[in-house]
């Protein structure tokens, strides 16, 4: 297994109590952003969790419990965020 692949299984460690795990990056690469969240959701079989509850409405970029930042859309870097809930 590579390490990226185990680093990604830490999110469902038992170690901590919370159940909300989050997954961000600091890159626009859809490999390291939504290719992770579906192996995340899939075969992590983490739920995912709605943002839109936690972040002002209208935000552009929202999708679900994804969250995409651009340069040119939101004047920041690029950062990509995602919200999962570990399976009880």
């Amino acid at each position: 297994m590579s390490p990226w692949r185990r680093s990604l299984r830490l999110l469902r460690s038992r170690r901590r109590s919370c159940e909300t795990r989050i997954y961000s990056t600091c890159t626009l690469n859809p490999w390291e952003n939504d290719l992770q969240a579906e192996f995340i959701r899939t075969k992590l079989s983490m739920q995912p969790e709605d943002l839109s509850g936690y972040l002002p409405s209208g935000v552009p970029g929202i999708n679900g419990n994804m969250l995409q930042l651009f340069p040119d859309v939101h004047d920041t870097d690029g950062f990509f965020i995602a919200r999962f809930k570990k399976p009880l």
